[in-house]
């Protein structure tokens, strides 16, 4: 078994060396790493070369700035693994990262999730914990199952542009594995592209899209990832105007008001910020059960 893990890159320096030694460092030796350029002006592009020069498992491909879906496509169109990951640039894994990855699938299934939260492992991933949680950070998907889709990662999209794509792997495996695992270390970068601010028609079109995949998932767990989505894209929008260092660090009661309560870097306003978020959609369904935010 060998896996592909897809970085793609754009100005990353200040932690692309560390992303990288975290998967040269990996006990499951079987791997390549398609480093994707888009279009850096830093040093990322030397630092890339590099590490390219000293571990051939390293490899390197350069394209136009297109974001981060256009660049993971390129990724996914060129590796050459059983199974396809992904890594940002600015993020790391442990070094069993890989090795839990091979155990979970066990050659088998067509989509492996590993997740650091939910405990439940089993033969099955839901739509709902993907609407729920969907990071594509933490899937390994059969390479043969990403071939097959027309499209993987949806071109243009800079909202949650990951669930959109777990979605749609999902609508096509036909075998799923979950197991608790953790080893992969999301860095809070406010100067990475999730950060970047978007445009309405970002919201409109996810929204388009959950709705048309979700399929038979429950109506609440559509409009808890619609009602999030749309926090984090009003987040986005206030931080035009807002310090972002700022807005990370903000008290619950200015976070409301600027309606980021969600999205803080505090583990606490996290969490209250979910059940705020469920609160709110029970109370408006208990009114109307066909209510949509």
């Amino acid at each position: 078994m060998k896996f592909s893990l897809v970085v793609p890159c754009f100005n990353a320096e200040k932690y692309l060396r560390e992303c990288l030694d975290s998967i040269e460092a990996q006990t499951f030796a079987a791997w390549e790493c398609i480093c994707i350029d888009d279009g850096s002006t830093d040093s990322t592009p030397e630092i890339l070369d590099e590490y390219a020069k000293a571990d051939s498992r390293f490899i390197v491909r350069r394209t136009p700035n297109g974001g981060v879906s256009a660049a993971r496509n390129f990724g996914i169109s060129i590796a050459s693994g059983d199974y396809v990951g992904f890594v940002d640039a600015d993020d790391a894994i442990s070094r069993e990262w890989l090795e839990s990855a091979a155990a979970a699938a066990g050659g088998h299934a067509d989509l492996v999730r590993l997740d650091p939260w939910n405990r439940r492992c089993g033969p099955c991933v839901t739509a709902a914990e993907i609407l729920v949680c969907g990071f594509s950070m933490l899937v390994f998907v059969r390479r043969g199952l990403l071939a097959a889709l027309p499209e993987c990662f949806p071109a243009g999209m800079r909202l949650r542009e990951d669930t959109i794509f777990l979605l749609r792997v999902l609508g096509a495996a036909s075998s799923t594995h979950q197991v608790h695992a953790a080893g992969y270390f999301h860095r809070t970068n406010t100067a990475s592209a999730v950060y970047a601010v978007q445009a309405v028609a970002d919201f409109t079109r996810f929204v388009d899209e959950i709705i048309a995949l979700a399929g038979e998932c429950d109506a609440r767990d559509v409009s808890r990832a619609i009602y999030k989505s749309f926090l984090w894209w009003r987040t986005q929008r206030d931080r035009r105007e807002k310090n972002a260092d700022a807005i990370a660090s903000m008290s619950l009661a200015k976070a409301r008001r600027a309606g980021v309560f969600m999205y803080s870097t505090s583990p606490l306003l996290w969490l209250r910020g979910f059940f705020l978020a469920d609160l709110y959609i029970s109370l408006r369904r208990l009114v109307n059960p066909k209510w949509l935010p």
